[in-house]
């Protein structure tokens, strides 16, 4: 099967879209432009169901991001049921979609990095299937989820075909993402969006994805260059 070439930088990203896990979804989504990947969510097409959009994006995702959110019922945290339900599909897809070969011939098998905040391991229980697995703990601090999705990519170096050398440093990420977003209307604006105030609103993900892409472009990494995605 031809697949489109954006499949093997697009990374999924199964997220709660919450005041509490935005910002999160915000630094991951700056952190996977900066180091040359395409993020991909629910937000960014209209039209179809959702759940239309959902299995068409992880059909076309090489890669996934989970970040398990958990609302209060009463004294008990209980998972939203949305993210289980995207993570089923996604290793639907893994287990049933043939592996891409690479030029070497080797498959390039798909890859997924699972995040909740403040985790137990009694949390666990409550999907007792992904019990082999382990989720990152990124307690909440959006400092360490950039540090943690730095290293999942680095990890799998070789199969975004990603130079660790050229990649920017935990320090960088936060700094960048942290001018950005603060500076996230200017930059909009800069990029010529309606709206520009609203850029960090929840239903403007797409348009604060062109928003910071226009701001990496301005800001390149010393001896490297920053290529947009297509079809961003």
């Amino acid at each position: 099967m031809d697949r489109d070439p954006r499949y093997y930088k697009r990374v999924f990203l199964n997220s709660p879209f919450d005041a509490e896990h935005y910002e999160v979804l915000r630094a991951i989504t700056v952190v996977l432009l900066d180091c040359g990947l395409l993020p991909a969510c629910a937000l960014q097409f209209g039209g179809k169901s959702r759940m239309s959009r959902i299995i068409g994006l992880i059909g076309n995702s090489r890669y996934a991001i989970h970040n398990f959110g958990f609302t209060l019922n009463g004294k008990m945290k209980r998972p939203r049921l949305n993210m289980p339900l995207e993570v089923g599909v996604w290793y639907g897809a893994k287990a049933f979609q043939a592996d891409e070969l690479g030029e070497d011939g080797k498959a390039l098998a798909r890859n997924d990095l699972l995040l909740i905040a403040n985790f137990h391991k009694a949390d666990r229980t409550r999907i007792s299937d992904l019990d082999a697995f382990d989720p990152h703990d990124y307690q909440g601090k959006v400092k360490r989820a950039i540090r943690i999705a730095l290293d999942w990519i680095i990890d799998d170096k070789e199969g975004v075909g990603l130079d660790p050398g050229k990649l920017p440093s935990p320090k960088d990420l936060v700094v960048r993402f942290s001018d950005f977003d603060a500076n996230a209307t200017d930059w909009a604006n800069r990029r010529g969006l309606v709206d520009a105030a609203q850029i960090k609103d929840v239903d403007r993900w797409p348009d604060y994805v062109k928003a910071a892409l226009h701001y990496l472009e301005a800001h390149p990494l010393p001896k490297r260059e920053v290529v947009p995605p297509t079809g961003m």
